[in-house]
């Protein structure tokens, strides 16, 4: 199971912003920590997006999506086979 992680407000508003506005776009694909920090992410958040090189919306997406999901992690103790 996943669970999304809590993000800024302002990716939603970024990201949204780069679909539609060609110099936001090239802006994100070119600088996207110096960009995210610029729509008022904080720089937490905003290294999630800070080593993706992409060429395309789709390719940026496409990277930042895995990063903001997380796997859960069971606290319960596993079970072992003991053989014998």
């Amino acid at each position: 199971m996943t669970r999304h992680r809590a993000l800024h407000a302002g990716y939603e508003r970024l990201i949204g912003g780069a679909v539609v506005d060609s110099a936001l776009r090239a802006a994100l694909l070119r600088d996207p920590e110096g960009t995210a920090r610029a729509f008022g992410i904080t720089t937490e958040d905003a290294v999630l997006c800070a080593d993706i090189r992409a060429t395309t919306m789709q390719q940026f997406a496409a990277a930042l999506l895995p990063r903001l999901y997380v796997e859960k992690v069971s606290h319960a103790p596993q079970r072992t086979a003991v053989a014998g």
